[in-house]
């Protein structure tokens, strides 16, 4: 019987990209678009696999008031990929007619 020795295998490192930790401005406004009345975008990460909380301010200014109005428009979920694509996670509400007329 003869017995040859083998190598023992090698371990080998698996090539993981690790998540950013922020998205570029302009990656942002290009994920967003143009929207009226604009003030600011908030683009905060929320789990550390490369989850981001995108939201998106306006401003109101109305003739009888001093100070202006703000409002929180939209506001994204998302995955920022490693190669640098924003992927839309946002769970979007079904509007019913009860939804729409209560």
């Amino acid at each position: 019987m003869n017995a040859t020795l083998k190598e023992p295998l090698k371990k080998t490192k698996k090539s993981k990209e690790k998540p950013q930790k922020e998205i570029p401005h302009n990656k942002v406004m290009e994920f967003i678009g143009k929207v009226k009345d604009f003030y600011k975008v908030d683009c905060h990460l929320v789990h550390p696999l490369g989850k981001f909380r995108i939201n998106v301010w306006t401003k109101e200014e109305k003739q009888d008031c001093v100070i202006p109005t703000f409002h929180l428009t939209d506001s994204y979920y998302v995955y920022y990929t490693p190669s640098g694509e924003i992927v839309d996670e946002t769970i979007k509400r079904k509007l019913d007619k009860k939804s729409i007329f209560s």
